[in-house]
This record gives structure tokens, sequence and C-alpha cells, in this order.
């Protein structure tokens, strides 16, 4: 597969294959457009076809007046797109993705680059505490604090083990080279408006290291910045 496409694939993350699916990331409408019929000839002209049915495309701009066609057919705008359990939103929010993890029940796996915001967290702690109840068999009969919940269970807020998770991505992530794919999204300009309130995930990374008092360079001292994480994420007693 990649000798068939190597003149028409760019490097991650505006080209990525998995499996028999392919993404593709451009700028511009015209620059999609474009790009997508290098893609089709490249496979096509081999004897492979790509399902006019299956290809959709999502936007982060305003969709109004925005089409991508495969030849002569129009292919589908979606406002929301999950693929192997995660969520993508055009306006770049996390609600779907949450409200799947909650409904699954399994919140906190891969969770590092996510951009939450603090009622978003809420949310999810909201969420695991009734998990935490209903698995001690705790009611709300017993007025029982939450917090009394979790020393006994000891599990720690949910937000918590996020920024945890976060601090292991930021620290694997500044010890990888310049060129590694994650170190050139670290910090991506996507165009578009950002709605109000959505921060970004280099915010949230230097909103951590303030409130820990860490500088960026100890990242590097890969035995440091785990004992630093060991020791200032403990579960309740």
């Amino acid at each position: 597969m990649d000798l068939l496409v190597k003149d028409v694939k760019k490097e991650s993350p505006w080209s990525m294959m998995f499996a028999d699916d392919v993404e593709i990331c451009e700028p511009t409408q015209e620059a999609l457009q474009d790009k997508l019929e290098q893609w089709r000839k490249a496979l096509e002209e081999r004897g492979m076809r790509i399902s006019r049915v299956k290809t959709q495309y999502i936007c982060t701009k305003d969709a109004k007046n925005l089409y991508i066609n495969l030849q002569e057919e129009q292919l589908t705008l979606l406002m929301k797109f999950k693929y192997l359990g995660s969520y993508m939103q055009s306006d770049g929010g996390l609600e779907a993705k949450i409200q799947h993890r909650i409904n699954s029940g399994w919140m906190n796996w891969s969770t590092e680059t996510w951009p939450i915001t603090k009622a978003q967290e809420e949310k999810m702690e909201v969420a695991e505490v009734r998990m935490l109840r209903w698995m001690s068999g705790v009611t709300q009969k017993y007025r029982l604090r939450n917090e009394y919940i979790r020393g006994t269970v000891k599990v720690g807020p949910i937000g918590q083990k996020i920024q945890e998770s976060r601090q292991r991505w930021y620290v694997h992530v500044q010890r990888r080279v310049e060129y590694y794919v994650r170190r050139r999204i670290e910090d991506p300009e996507i165009g578009g408006p950002r709605r109000r309130g959505r921060p970004k995930l280099r915010d949230k990374v230097a909103g951590d290291l303030r409130e820990k008092g860490w500088l960026r360079e100890e990242a590097l001292d890969r035995n440091l910045w785990t004992r630093r994480i060991q020791q200032s994420n403990t579960d309740p007693n």
C-alpha cells in the first residue's frame, strides 16, 4: 500500500493509513479536493477502488456551501465522526467522546491529549462517583460523602488521573526527536473559530506545570519527572 501511494502521501498527520482506511487532512476545500483526486488516481490506476459510500469528510470551519466530490459523486459531510471507539466533532469539542466514555464505563483510557474543560471534568467525576457507590453497594440514604467513598476504595478523582496521564504523555513527547509525529502536532494551528471556553492542550500542560511549580526543561529527566508524578498523584487515604 505504501508503494502505491508514495507519490501522493504526505507526512503525518496530513496523511495517515489505518489498515484499509485512509485519513487525509488539508487546510482548504480546494486542496482537499485536489489531494483526494490524486489518491483516487494513484489507487484506481492500480486496480483498487475508493468507496463512494464510505468516504466521508468533516470540517473544522463553517461548512455552509462547502462540498467535496469524488468524481461526480458528492461525499457525505459529518458533524461528528466515530472511528475505533473515538469521536471527533467538527467544532473540536469533547462532548460526544465524553458521553460515549461515560456510557461505556471506561473514562480514563487515552485521555492524556484531551483539552478538557472544568465542566466536562466535573461531569466525568459525577459519573465516576456513581460507579464507585454502585460498586460499594452504597446509596444516598447512607449519607456518606464522596471523599469517604473514594478513600474506602482507594480511587482518586478522575481529573487528577487525567492530569497524571497528561504529565506522563508530556515527558514522553519531550524526550522524542523533533520530527516525531507527536512533536509536530503538539501545538497545531487549526483554522476556523475556536469555541468560547474550549482550552488548548498547550494551555492545559502549562497550567499543570504552573500548578506543580515544575519547569519544562525538567521533563528531560525521566527519573525526576516520574518520581514527582508518583509523589503528587497518590491515592486518597
